[in-house]
């Protein structure tokens, strides 16, 4: 995929990220922060953005995320917006004090990635396009399984074995996801639902759900652009 590929999710006139900004605080949207490189998360609202642009949130309460998220460290953020959702890295500036209690103060962030609600439907993945999902390695039946369907949040996939195997909730920890331009995502996945397509006697053939948990910075634009080619018909 051409890096110009990207540019249509990038926020990255100033004006613009502190509007999304201070939307963002007047909705009292939820955030899921985390330390850059870490799996660790936890919420708060968007508390406020100061006159300088600084997002203002609740700062951690666990100890690993304590640890991680220090002054100068780099914090991830991820909220939706009724219509988009944005996402954001900041470096993390000292804790203050707001009334005597404490919160976590970022710096202003200098881009904002906002994909519209409009590039995570869902898409049936066109015949002879190559989306493969490898759930475990070490299992020939699980590596570069072809996907059925795929949207941001996740998709489907047919799978060869016995049912107990996918159980709703159990994650894959080590999953990777392979697109068509042959990058390779490393990627956790929580299993949705499962259901029979072919008894085991028959072949064991099971369709399942996935929910994609953990990704990397640059996975759901990747994927946003993606769904939206296979919508307009750039990659059938």
């Amino acid at each position: 995929m051409d890096v110009h590929d990207y540019d249509r999710f990038r926020v990255e006139d100033g004006a613009e990220v502190l509007a999304l900004l201070r939307r963002s605080a007047e909705a009292r949207t939820l955030c899921s922060v985390r330390a850059a490189g870490r799996p660790e998360t936890y919420l708060s609202p968007l508390r406020a953005v100061a006159d300088d642009g600084a997002p203002v949130l609740d700062p951690p309460r666990v100890p690993v995320i304590e640890r991680a998220l220090t002054p100068g460290s780099t914090a991830e953020i991820d909220l939706r917006l009724r219509d988009c959702r944005v996402t954001f890295e900041s470096r993390v500036a000292p804790i203050g004090l707001s009334e005597g209690k404490p919160l976590l103060r970022l710096e202003r962030p200098g881009v904002l990635t906002r994909i519209q609600k409009r590039e995570t439907f869902r898409v049936q993945v066109p015949a002879g396009m190559a989306i493969r999902l490898t759930l475990d390695d070490t299992d020939p039946a699980l590596t570069g399984v072809p996907m059925q369907d795929v949207c941001v949040q996740g998709g489907s996939l047919s799978v060869t074995g016995a049912r107990e195997r996918f159980g709703a909730g159990k994650v894959f920890d080590h999953a990777r996801l392979q697109l068509p331009d042959g990058s390779d995502w490393p990627v956790s996945l929580r299993v949705v639902h499962a259901g029979v397509v072919r008894r085991f006697a028959e072949g064991g053939e099971i369709r399942v759900g996935v929910q994609f948990v953990q990704t990397r910075a640059g996975f759901e634009t990747s994927v946003a652009q993606l769904v939206g080619d296979i919508a307009r018909g750039a990659r059938a």
